[in-house]
């Protein structure tokens, strides 16, 4: 009789060991859980924008390939003449009188100047 009375008493406590038990479990590995698809949703979307400013870094390196392929060496100096820093005498070279001065055969020569910006 005593062994059974024990095994009832097992049986009563048992349920109740397994639900404070699971309660604890899922008590802290919640936190961990939402940590962790936070994380990955981040990551994803990081992941995403990454891949279409790669796509972007892709075309322009192709059209740089495209224009250093092709095209005159006159544009190609053009363009160069921008990657350079400050200079005086590129200034110089576009405000010069000579450049602009074109005589035509009904009138004699005129100074033309379009536009001409300075920055530092």
């Amino acid at each position: 009789m005593q062994q059974n009375n024990t095994t009832k008493k097992n049986r009563v406590y048992a349920p109740i060991i397994i639900g404070i038990s699971i309660l604890l479990i899922v008590m802290v590995m919640y936190p961990m859980y939402i940590t962790y698809t936070d994380t990955s949703v981040v990551i994803s979307s990081l992941e995403k924008s990454k891949i279409e400013k790669q796509k972007k870094i892709d075309a322009i390196t192709a059209m740089q390939r495209i224009f250093t392929e092709s095209g005159s060496s006159d544009i190609k100096s053009k363009v160069q003449k921008y990657n350079h820093s400050y200079n005086t005498s590129d200034i110089m070279e576009a405000v010069m009188v000579n450049k602009y001065t074109k005589a035509t055969e009904l009138s004699a020569p005129s100074i033309n100047v379009g536009a001409v910006s300075i920055d530092k």
